[in-house]
């Protein structure tokens, strides 16, 4: 097993609208509009510090022969997700809009200092205990969001039999503005070697298409 070392790559900050009502814009609710009109949800989408690890791979391993430049592997991993949850959102008609990290930069680094995790390899998870719950508010406030979806862990298991085999675990919790884990779940998606970023937006479009339908589940059984 080789060692891991995993250098920390940008970061990523984006907020999702997921909306409870998949009937918005229909006739009918355009007719009454005042009794009918939901509100959507706005859900605030970061990637924890330092998330990708593996029992194999190192740093320099992932990015040879991908296109992905050692000290970018963090950020590419988890832009992946992003850009994949933007596209299955229009279709599935939530909206996605971007936030300017420099915005909340402050606040939004010294929360993921505060981070920790759970578990071990895929059954990996996060804990906010240690997160300040003002900043996490003050930080959800400026990104105009009431929810933080966290990418907890990228975890890239190994195995060599029956046949290699890389499977990419994806997980991830949601929370509300008081700490409060909401949801979380893991979704994996297969490769025989490291991908390039293309690969993986299209390896990963059905794993992440899950994440989502988790999140707009949970939080549409939260107006009922």
């Amino acid at each position: 097993m080789r060692k891991k070392t995993f250098t920390k790559g940008s970061l990523l900050m984006m907020t999702m609208l997921v909306s409870s009502n998949m009937m918005a814009g229909t006739p009918e609710l355009e007719g009454n509009a005042t009794s009918n009109a939901v509100k959507a949800h706005r859900v605030l989408v970061i990637g924890a510090q330092d998330n990708v690890k593996s029992n194999y791979f190192v740093t320099d391993m992932l990015a040879e022969d991908t296109q992905i430049n050692p000290d970018s592997v963090c950020y590419i991993y988890n832009k992946v997700i992003e850009d994949n949850l933007a596209q299955l959102a229009q279709k599935s008609k939530a909206n996605f809009t971007y936030v300017d990290g420099n915005a909340i930069q402050g606040t939004y680094h010294d929360i993921l200092e505060d981070i920790k995790t759970t578990g071990e390899g895929e059954n990996q998870s996060s804990d906010l205990t240690f997160v300040n719950a003002t900043q996490l508010r003050g930080m959800l406030d400026q990104a105009g969001a009431d929810y933080l979806l966290l990418l907890d862990n990228h975890y890239l298991k190994y195995q060599e039999e029956p046949f290699k085999t890389i499977f990419h675990y994806v997980n991830y919790s949601l929370y509300d503005g008081n700490k409060k884990k909401l949801a979380q779940g893991s979704n994996y998606f297969t490769s025989i070697n490291p991908q390039s970023e293309q690969q993986m937006l299209k390896a990963s479009r059905k794993s992440t298409a899950k994440m989502l339908n988790d999140v707009e589940s949970t939080l549409t059984a939260m107006r009922k």
